[in-house]
């Protein structure tokens, strides 16, 4: 069960975080053309929104429990958004604000399976459960900050940023990593119990 469900929790979390909070900033700036004090209310948002997708994720599961809908059905509907969300950025297609918005709410949803697996082991193991995912997610975080950085490193421009080419290598390659995982989990909820 961990194993069907950690791999895209946590390159999902991985690249949210690596994006969130380094890469988001420097690719408004060099992408989109923002200045300091846009891409300052641009991150405004996404954090607000994060804090939303934080609790209005955790209700909705709550409330579609009680018709039946099971929470990894939440989580992966969540997680595939976010996917999306992502490939809109990719492709700057789209309202750029409302994008990020949507970015750091379903951003939020692989954090669901912390929940789903702990109460898939005995409770003298849902510790060491949480404690092992969380584990993964700060390394593969960090991991993919200093990735991204490698890839978008490569095509520096005159002034000091970088082009959208590395941005773009970068983004993607977590996207597809994210997206192979995301069959991985699909697969796995497919699967009699």
């Amino acid at each position: 069960m961990f194993w069907r469900i950690a791999p895209n929790s946590v390159l999902t979390q991985a690249s949210f975080l690596a994006v969130q909070s380094l890469w988001a900033g420097p690719w408004l700036r060099d992408v989109a053309g923002l200045n300091k004090a846009a891409a300052a209310d641009y991150l405004f948002w996404t954090a607000a929104a994060m804090v939303a997708g934080f609790l209005g994720m955790g209700q909705l599961v709550y409330r579609l429990a009680r018709i039946g809908v099971r929470p990894i059905t939440v989580a992966t509907a969540g997680i595939g958004l976010f996917m999306l969300v992502q490939l809109a950025l990719l492709l700057q297609v789209g309202p750029l604000l409302a994008l990020w918005v949507l970015f750091g709410f379903f951003g939020t949803s692989a954090v669901l399976t912390y929940a789903i697996l702990s109460q898939a082991f005995p409770p003298e193991l849902a510790g060491r459960v949480n404690t092992a995912l969380n584990l993964l997610v700060f390394v593969l975080a960090f991991a993919g900050q200093w990735g991204m950085g490698a890839i978008i490193n490569r095509w520096p421009v005159a002034g000091g940023g970088y082009a959208d080419t590395g941005y773009q290598l970068a983004f993607g390659l977590a996207l597809a990593a994210q997206s192979l995982s995301w069959f991985w989990l699909l697969a796995g909820c497919r699967r009699p119990r």
